[in-house]
């Protein structure tokens, strides 16, 4: 769940005119990227926004070459991949220099920031421009308006080239026989997306927007307006003009060679008036492709079904439409970008003529930049979306205003507690009622209650009942009996370890440890106090790879090499919470990989690796007057070799899981959240 929080920061990209447009936003893990159509700038990505970097097109370059159309982040090659409105194809370098322009607390200082032409390509003329480019790591494939692909590496070198709608080609045989369909209204008549996106658009007949094959209408040349990649799965979504989407992928998932790339099936249009796709983007953890439609909304579909020769043309998962929320779509205009944000639990959804508005993958918006009353002046990105772009984390999400390309709006979320399945529990603290101390303001003397805790990149929100929370809550305006209070974690630790990534929460106390790039940081309620390693060497010497809460005060947590150190095993380390000290820990245990999920109840502690494993830990206190306790796995479960055999999917693996009381003595094991088939 993501929950928007603050007012929009705003971002002025200095004297840019405002006949250019914005071509692509990209977070790097230093920079923020903008490619204008004439030129590109490079800014700080961390918590403040420093300009360290910009390079100009010159006009005599600008005519020959034409504008910027479209770009592509590499971060393992450091590179950009950008093409012009007259078939150029250029290969930025983007280094930082050792000149200082800023120091700010809190974060790196910033650099100056070299942007620099590696290599240039002249790969086509003006009849057939490109519209789309995207990367890997060993290729460029730069997609024209005709529908040839052209690959290259990254020194510029042609590593072929192939004319995705010849129809000698044929389509993959996975797909072709399977997505047979009488063609749809939408398919007969189709407008050209840039029409689209101007106009007013039909409300949707039937409620969703099923993908319907348009085989019967024949690939044009001109006919591709966009291109969607998923890096995981090696896909395309090609947008055609007319409103279709056309799959496409090569047989060893990569962009290389060119000539193994086939259409998995006809165009398809969705199935009702109005429905033209307009956009795609693939989300890069679920498996899911969105698609953007005329009439404002955004159908999800999973990439399993369309690959699926079985299931014929799928029906959406799910289709997110300001319908329900008494918006109407003539306001709205067609879909005009789409981004997930990095988790893939959040997209991004730009209209074309007003609104910005954020869902998640189930179905529900949580956030819409549209106010529902009539007659008011417009306000913050209420008006058309033209680039969106999520930061690294997930924290922060960049706009950019059609009409105004300088002025970029920047919006803060915070999220729910990854792999994170219950609420907080304020359980009755008999202790402290018993010695008449005031109970922590995150408890509840009176009843068993709930609160949520959510993450954002230098703070933890606390959401529940308003006597429940603390003395400095403030009220939410809709929920009037819930109330919200910002716990702020000291820049002292933020100086080395921004951004936070992770969180827990203790279900009896209510304590909150936290963690960034480096070590943790814990915040009593009771005392309402953050407490640090007192060492700072020793806080920057390991990564928590994972936090957990045992009983007693205990903290569990997987430490990790420090980002940029040599590889070495983790190790799981429990922690007492009145002394961060790693000479004085409770306990270790060597693990022989990190986990990707934790949970912990009582004395033990639950740890699920990649591979389907999953390991309960017990711990052990030493006697009193003895030395460090003992940490010893008690039990090694591995869903691979019990019960029903399983045809796994790749990448499958432990994703969440979590304890429930009374699971030990029933001899219960936990439930794991990963995916899979039934074989």
């Amino acid at each position: 769940m993501y929950f928007p929080y603050g007012f929009p920061q705003c971002l002025d990209a200095g004297e840019v005119p405002p006949s250019e447009g914005l071509v692509d936003t990209t977070f790097t893990d230093q920079h923020l990227l903008l490619t204008y159509s004439s030129r590109i700038q490079a800014w700080s990505a961390g918590r403040h926004r420093i300009r360290v970097g910009e390079v100009v097109v010159s006009p005599t370059d600008l005519e020959d070459e034409g504008e910027h159309v479209a770009a592509a982040w590499c971060q393992r090659r450091r590179r950009l991949a950008l093409v012009t409105s007259r078939g150029y194809l250029h290969i930025y370098a983007v280094s930082s220099s050792k000149e200082v322009l800023w120091q700010t607390s809190g974060e790196p200082p910033a650099k100056l920031t070299n942007i620099y032409i590696q290599n240039s390509v002249f790969l086509s003329s003006d009849e057939d421009p490109p519209v789309g480019v995207v990367v890997d790591v060993k290729s460029i494939l730069v997609v024209l308006a005709s529908g040839k692909l052209h690959n290259t590496d990254w020194n510029g070198r042609a590593r072929g080239s192939v004319d995705l709608f010849d129809p000698s080609r044929g389509m993959s045989a996975r797909r072709s026989d399977s997505l047979r369909a009488p063609p749809s209204r939408a398919s007969s008549s189709c407008q050209s997306v840039a029409a689209l996106l101007e106009s007013t658009p039909p409300r949707a007949s039937d409620g969703h927007a099923e993908l319907v094959a348009g085989a019967a209408q024949p690939l044009e040349s001109g006919s591709v307006h966009s291109v969607a990649h998923s890096p995981t799965s090696g896909l395309l979504a090609l947008v055609l003009r007319d409103g279709r989407v056309v799959l496409a992928r090569s047989a060893e998932s990569t962009l290389h060679p060119v000539e193994k790339i086939y259409m998995l099936g006809p165009g398809h249009v969705p199935g009702n008036s109005g429905q033209a796709a307009t956009c795609a983007a693939f989300d890069p953890v679920n498996a899911t492709l969105a698609v953007g439609c005329a009439g404002g909304q955004v159908a999800l579909y999973a990439l399993a079904e369309l690959l699926d020769p079985g299931v014929g043309v799928p029906a959406p998962v799910r289709t997110l439409s300001q319908d329900e929320w008494g918006l109407d779509p003539s306001a709205l205009g067609a879909t005009a970008c789409l981004r997930w944000s990095p988790d893939g639990r959040a997209l991004a959804v730009g209209q074309a003529r007003a609104g910005l508005s954020v869902w998640t993958a189930s179905g529900c918006r949580v956030l819409c930049t549209l106010r529902q009353h009539a007659g008011v002046e417009p306000g913050i990105l209420e008006g058309p979306v033209t680039a969106l772009a999520w930061a690294r984390h997930g924290a922060r999400l960049l706009a950019a205003e059609g009409g105004s390309p300088q002025l970029l709006q920047e919006l803060r979320f915070a999220r729910t507690l990854a792999g994170d399945h219950r609420a907080i529990l304020r359980r009755r603290w008999t202790g402290a009622q018993a010695s008449g101390s005031e109970l922590p303001p995150w408890l509840d003397p009176g009843e068993e209650g709930a609160g949520h805790a959510l993450l954002a990149e230098d703070r933890v929100l606390l959401v529940g009942p308003c006597a429940a929370v603390g003395r400095g809550a403030r009220g939410l305006g809709l929920r009037p009996e819930l109330a919200l209070e910002h716990l702020q974690v000291p820049e002292a630790y933020l100086e080395a370890a921004y951004p936070l990534v992770r969180a827990a929460v203790d279900p009896s106390s209510g304590d909150v440890a936290v963690a960034g790039g480096v070590g943790f940081a814990l915040h009593s309620r009771s005392q309402a106090r953050w407490r640090l390693f007192g060492d700072a060497a020793q806080e920057r010497s390991f990564q928590a790879l994972a936090l957990v809460w045992l009983g007693d005060g205990v903290v569990g947590v997987v430490a990790g090499p420090p980002p940029g150190s040599p590889d070495s095993p983790p190790r799981l380390e429990l922690h007492a919470k009145a002394r961060l000290d790693r000479g004085a820990l409770l306990a270790t245990l060597d693990l022989e990989e990190a986990p990707l999920a934790a949970d912990a109840l009582g004395r033990y502690v639950l740890l699920g690796s990649g591979a389907l494993d999953v390991r309960l830990v017990r711990y052990t206190p030493a006697e009193r007057g003895g030395g460090a306790g003992r940490l010893e796995v008690v039990r090694h479960l591995s869903l691979m070799s019990g019960g029903r055999p399983l045809r796994v999917r790749k990448g499958l693996g432990v994703r969440g899981f979590c304890f429930w009381e009374g699971m030990l003595t029933e001899g219960c094991v936990a439930w794991v959240g990963g995916r899979w088939d039934d074989g």
